[in-house]
């Protein structure tokens, strides 16, 4: 039992050597108007100030995307991914 418990252990901690953190990898933000949405409706939330889920997420998932978009200039709106949700500019 304490070989399993032992091979268990090893496997989480070279897991965790190999996974790395959401906060030292997020992608900065693709635009300001970006980062301002996030500062007002989740930054209280990062910070503790207010007890309740996010709404985009703690940090972006991607970086800035381009994908086409009919209806914007160009064919082509800017988005960004995040954990719970998606930023978008037309």
């Amino acid at each position: 039992m304490r070989r399993v418990v032992s091979i268990a252990s090893g496997i989480l901690l070279a897991l965790a050597a190999v996974t790395p953190s959401s906060a030292a990898t997020a992608p900065a933000f693709a635009s300001a108007s970006f980062q301002s949405t996030w500062a007002r409706t989740d930054g209280p939330v990062a910070s503790g100030a207010v007890s309740r889920t996010w709404m985009w997420g703690p940090a972006a998932d991607s970086g800035p995307l381009l994908e086409p978009y009919a209806e914007s200039p160009g064919g082509q709106r800017l988005v960004q991914y995040f954990d719970k949700a998606r930023l978008e500019l037309t």
